[in-house]
């Protein structure tokens, strides 16, 4: 179980919690120092392969893309356990894929969130799945079209969220999400979804994708894609991600990218952090599982 680490203070007097992502990229932020500016010319990726779980092949398949990848793993599917063990190993960051309820009412597997819950009840099924899967660093809604568009369930979410120190990334399935600023009110650290890379399973169209998640990131510093599983997905970015540092790139992990936004921009810019991707409809990001 991830937690966070409550920490005195010894100056004010005040307590706080020490996150799990503050850990993993504290190597980072020394580098960079609190005051030093990211290089201009440096674009960050942070690349999620959600659905993880159900299937042991492909689920390792993903494991061994080259470079820091954040895996989201489906919590009581056949090889969750296994594989979030493996994920350190791999230089992989692993995120509970958390599944919650959506307007095309496709079902949810274990550990699904309802709007059906009260706070107990969902606060402590987020908790079990949580505390199913080792080395979670944070979390990101498996589809959710219906539950990331509710305030109430959604602060919920995140005040547990913040009990144990985790952060969240918001895979925006609907456009009427208040995730992010769920998250935000709650001092939840959060990233959003820029770009999902293979809505279509077409290797042409998952290239597509993957240049404009390059584009983005080179526009805005950061930028956040989401991919599954899938065997063409997982050809074309074992083909492709080695060459990223030809271009400027870095793959990153999310709890770095959440580092260095804090380093960077003590206060968020809305215009590059909260930027609103266009480019699936809410009823194209619901979907089944794919196998992982």
């Amino acid at each position: 179980m991830a937690a966070g680490l409550l920490v005195q203070d010894s100056c004010a007097g005040n307590r706080y919690w020490q996150k799990p992502w503050q850990n993993s990229a504290q190597a980072t932020a020394q580098e960079l120092g609190n005051s030093t500016p990211l290089p201009e010319a440096t674009a960050r990726i942070v690349l999620i392969i959600d659905d993880l779980g159900n299937q042991w092949a492909a689920g390792k398949a993903v494991l061994a893309l080259p470079g820091k990848i954040n895996i989201g793993v489906l919590p009581f599917t056949p090889y969750s356990v296994s594989l979030a063990k493996l994920a350190p190993g791999h230089d992989k960051e692993v995120m509970l894929h958390a599944p919650m309820s959506n307007q095309r009412q496709l079902p949810l597997g274990g550990g699904g969130l309802t709007l059906q819950m009260g706070e107990s009840e969902l606060r402590n099924a987020l908790g079990r799945a949580i505390e199913a899967i080792p080395h979670i660093q944070g979390v990101n809604n498996h589809m959710g079209s219906d539950l990331t568009r509710m305030q109430q369930p959604m602060q919920w979410v995140m005040q547990e969220l913040e009990t144990r120190g985790l952060y969240f990334v918001d895979s925006r399935t609907s456009h009427e999400t208040v995730a992010a600023s769920s998250a935000a009110a709650a001092g939840v650290p959060h990233l959003s979804r820029n770009v999902f890379l293979d809505n279509s399973r077409d290797p042409q169209a998952i290239a597509f994708h993957f240049d404009k998640l390059v584009a983005k990131a080179k526009l805005q510093g950061i930028a956040v894609g989401i991919g599954h599983p899938y065997p063409e997905t997982i050809h074309y970015l074992r083909e492709s991600l080695p060459m990223l540092q030809q271009q400027g790139v870095e793959l990153v992990y999310a709890s770095e990218a959440i580092a260095l936004m804090s380093d960077r921009f003590p206060t968020p810019k809305p215009a590059v952090w909260e930027q609103i991707a266009q480019d699936t409809k809410p009823s194209q990001a619901d979907r089944k599982p794919a196998g992982g």
